[in-house]
């Protein structure tokens, strides 16, 4: 848990737009990402919020998170 509120410390005005469980279900998806051993950024946080709030889809997210073939 202690993950999850380090990254909304770190971007407050990012997790402003949600609601509390998707503040809740953002922050345990970057949290995991953490524990996985990536280094979270902005930007990973601004694509994880969008695909919280419906404005990235799902399937756009996981491309680019795919590395190139």
């Amino acid at each position: 848990m202690s993950d999850d509120i380090d990254i909304q410390d770190q971007w407050p005005e990012l997790f402003a737009q949600l609601g509390p469980e998707q503040r809740e279900s953002a922050a345990q998806a970057l949290a995991h990402a953490k524990r996985e051993g990536r280094q979270v950024t902005r930007e990973d946080v601004i694509e994880i919020i969008d695909a919280t709030r419906g404005a990235l889809p799902p399937e756009e997210l996981t491309r680019r998170k795919m590395p190139p073939q």
